[in-house]
């Protein structure tokens, strides 16, 4: 498996028939919806195309990172990165522009900058939801995240202290804020292992799996 895979342990067609056989009612589903199937099946050039028709009708921003994800999932990281440092200048406390080029970073791989922006990500997102307070629960996604570039890390090269620490952290995070994950367990598991780990020759942290 590659690091790309591991890092990331995560349009529109003209033929209605092919549709219905590879999304079921698709006709019942909105365009938005439909993009988001395609774009989640790896049907990069039909979602963008997809997302930019409802960017051109709606100019939603949910429909703009659309067709930025749509980049990066046809491997147009630079064009991604570019249109989000755009978002970023012009709305710097909207957290999804962060979120959205720290999936980008990933892609590279450029996983020092995907930490970044996934922490940038968490601080905005914080202060976005005490200003509403709507209820909204804090997002647990870029802490899964930022343990797993952290655990990938700890197997391939080894962590420093602080990393180590920041890993912990971040998943215990996780954890709590998504109590149900099917694979908490062994995160738990792992945690337990690592905690006490003293660090090798190198003074690094490694894990062998």
């Amino acid at each position: 498996m590659n690091l790309k895979k591991l890092l990331l342990i995560g349009i529109l067609l003209t033929n209605s028939s092919f549709l219905m056989s590879q999304f079921g009612e698709v006709e019942a589903m909105s365009n938005r919806k439909r993009a988001e199937v395609l774009l989640s099946k790896g049907q990069c050039v039909q979602s963008m195309q997809l997302y930019k028709q409802i960017y051109s009708e709606d100019s939603a921003m949910l429909d703009l990172h659309g067709v930025i994800r749509s980049y990066t999932c046809l491997g147009e990281l630079e064009k991604a990165e570019s249109m989000l440092n755009q978002l970023v200048f012009m709305h710097p406390k909207e957290p999804d522009h962060h979120f959205y080029l720290a999936l980008n970073f990933l892609e590279y791989p450029k996983e020092d900058s995907a930490i970044l922006h996934f922490k940038t990500y968490i601080e905005l997102y914080r202060k976005k939801v005490s200003v509403t307070n709507d209820g909204t629960p804090i997002d647990a996604k870029p802490y899964f995240y930022i343990g797993n570039i952290y655990r990938v890390r700890m197997i391939r090269e080894g962590l420093s202290k602080f990393e180590k620490m920041d890993m912990i952290y971040h998943i215990e995070e996780y954890l709590r804020l998504n109590p149900v994950d099917e694979y908490g367990r062994q995160w738990k598991l792992f945690i337990d292992e690592i905690r006490d780990l003293p660090p090798e020759n190198d003074g690094k942290y490694h894990y062998q799996k």
